[in-house]
């Protein structure tokens, strides 16, 4: 076993596991799993690191690998993808009335429920560059798609989710 080689991925593991397994966790929905698969992205990723070219960041081709996993085992158990957990989370404060706070919850609730009605690579392309704020470069590598379809597929989910959101709210305003 080559020290460097696991030295380095070692490393990318100190420095993207957590986003890997929310990035899993969130394709998948289901935490138990979405650990299992993150450990089998690093145990991919050290048994191919000999293979890795260079070509994007480290980031991107651990993320790539993850993103992969996941999307094999989503058809494996023909897994329905739905968001359990707010994507944007309005933050309320210590001084918010409780009504107020009852009210962001049900606007997190209706982004999550018009996130639901995206098609798979619009949710994909929201998370990777607004949640998870890829640049385009990257989430077009981490996609293998080219930059102009993500910016296309961006604005197409940006459209779409203005139409599905309940509140009629500006999603440009949250994004």
């Amino acid at each position: 076993m080559s020290e460097h080689k696991k030295d380095r991925i070692n490393n990318l593991y100190d420095l993207y596991s957590k986003d890997i397994l929310l990035f899993v966790n969130f394709m998948i929905k289901d935490y138990k799993q979405a650990e299992d698969i993150t450990q089998e992205t690093f145990i991919k990723a050290y048994l191919n690191y000999d293979q890795f070219e260079g070509h994007s960041s480290c980031k991107t081709w651990i993320m790539k690998i993850a993103r992969n996993l996941a999307i094999d085992y989503i058809r494996k158990t023909k897994h329905i993808q739905l968001l359990k957990d707010t994507l944007l989370p309005i933050k309320a404060d210590d001084h918010d009335l409780p009504e107020d706070i009852v009210l962001y919850k049900e606007t997190d609730q209706e982004l999550i429920e018009a996130i639901q009605q995206l098609k798979r690579s619009q949710r994909e392309v929201i998370l990777l560059r607004k949640i998870k704020h890829f640049s385009v470069q990257e989430t077009a590598e981490i996609l293998g798609w080219s930059k102009s379809k993500v910016k296309v597929t961006l604005h197409r989910a940006i459209n779409n989710l203005e139409k599905n959101f309940l509140k009629g709210e500006s999603v440009h305003e949250l994004f």
